[in-house]
C-alpha cells in the first residue's frame, strides 16, 4: 500500500486541526503584551476644554519640536511611555490664532488636584492628577525631569511661538503630575 501525502500515518501528513496536538497562536499568550507600556494618541482635560490627539516627536538637544499644528500636542518618544515609571513629557502651543485657540490655549488655569485623562495607542485611559501648576516658570531641566523613574509621571509643558523663545521672552506654562491609581 503507497502512502500519500496528507496521510497522518506517512509522518509528514496534514496539520491537526484540534486537540492537544494542534499548534496554538504564535506570539504571546492570552493576558500578555509584547511590549510594555503604550504610547499616548489623545489628552483629556474636560474643565478646560483640552481634548486633543498627541502625536510623537522627539526633544532634538534637549529642546521639544513644536507640534505639527497649534491643535495637536506632542509626546516626545525620549520620555516615558503610558503605563511604566518614568515621566510623559507632553508638550504644546497655548497661542490663539485665526484657526483658533491652540491645544494648550488653557493649560495656564489648570490648578492642583486636575485630572487630566491620557489615552493610550493599545487602548485604555491614564489618568493623572495634577500636583502643581506654574503658568510663568522656567524652563525645567528636561534631562533632569526625564531621568526620574520612581514612578508614573506627566509633564505638561505650553509655549507660545517656540519652546527655544519661551525662555528668553515667552511665557512657558508647566504642569506636573502622578498616575492616579
Amino acid at each position: 500500500m503507497a502512502l500519500r501525502q496528507g496521510d497522518p500515518s506517512s509522518g509528514g501528513g496534514s496539520m491537526p486541526t484540534g486537540g492537544a496536538n494542534r499548534p496554538g497562536p504564535f506570539g504571546s499568550r492570552p493576558g500578555e503584551t509584547a511590549e510594555k507600556g503604550s504610547e499616548p494618541i489623545g489628552i483629556q482635560r474636560d474643565r478646560l476644554g483640552i481634548n486633543t490627539d498627541v502625536a510623537a516627536g522627539e526633544l532634538t538637544l534637549g529642546v521639544p519640536t513644536d507640534p505639527p499644528s497649534p491643535q495637536v500636542t506632542v509626546w516626545y518618544r525620549n520620555s516615558a511611555l503610558l503605563g511604566v515609571s518614568g515621566v510623559v513629557l507632553i508638550g504644546g502651543k497655548t497661542t490663539v490664532n485665526a484657526e483658533g485657540p491652540s491645544a494648550f490655549t488653557r493649560l495656564a488655569e489648570a490648578a492642583p488636584g486636575d485630572l487630566v485623562v491620557l489615552t493610550g495607542q493599545h487602548g485604555g485611559a491614564y489618568s493623572f492628577t495634577l500636583d502643581a501648576v506654574d503658568p510663568a516658570g522656567p524652563a525645567p531641566d528636561l534631562t533632569a525631569v526625564l531621568a526620574q523613574q520612581q514612578s508614573e509621571q506627566l509633564l505638561l509643558i505650553g509655549w507660545d511661538q517656540t519652546y527655544q523663545d519661551a525662555s528668553a521672552n515667552q511665557t512657558l506654562v508647566v504642569a506636573s503630575g502622578t498616575r492616579t491609581p
